[in-house]
């Protein structure tokens, strides 16, 4: 069954085992169906962002506190620290350090190196978001495409 509410309060505490939180909603139950302590997957509306930057979510690396991307320039890779939005269908918003159009790197994340030279082969259009570029390996890395960073079309709208 569908039932369309609001949110009444949000338990601050994540379940990090689960990326899950405490909801309280109010519903319409006048039905009786539902019963406290009942378990429900929602969406969330949180609103829509027309342009909002998205890359996958394998193309961020933490370190530390910060988060970083791969950029390609001059054939050579570039990291930059970036500042996270919403998630989104396993897609991260950036809100700062990479512009639409910027290719980043979404593989070979794990042995890439600021600077290290990185031949795209290719490209693969994003939609929305940034397609991968580069591959393991210590020489120059070759990608299985590249694509620039896009708006969003028709917002971003989170869902948990």
């Amino acid at each position: 069954a569908r039932y369309v509410g609001s949110v009444d309060a949000i338990n601050p505490r994540v379940d990090a085992s689960g990326r899950s939180l405490e909801v309280r909603a109010k519903l319409d139950n006048t039905d009786g169906r539902l019963r406290p302590g009942m378990f429900a997957r929602v969406r969330v509306l949180l609103g829509d962002r027309p342009n909002a930057l998205m890359v996958p979510e394998e193309a961020v690396v933490p370190l530390g506190d910060d988060f970083f991307v791969y950029t390609v320039a001059d054939g050579k890779a570039r990291r930059v620290r970036v500042k996270l939005g919403v998630r989104r269908d396993a897609q991260v918003e950036l809100l700062e350090g990479v512009g639409a159009g910027d290719q980043v790197v979404t593989a070979g994340i794990r042995v890439q190196r600021d600077g290290q030279p990185v031949r795209v082969v290719g490209t693969v259009p994003a939609a929305p978001g940034m397609a991968p570029a580069g591959r393991n390996g210590d020489g120059p890395q070759e990608g299985k495409g590249a694509g620039p960073a896009q708006d969003s079309k028709g917002g971003a709208s989170p869902k948990g």
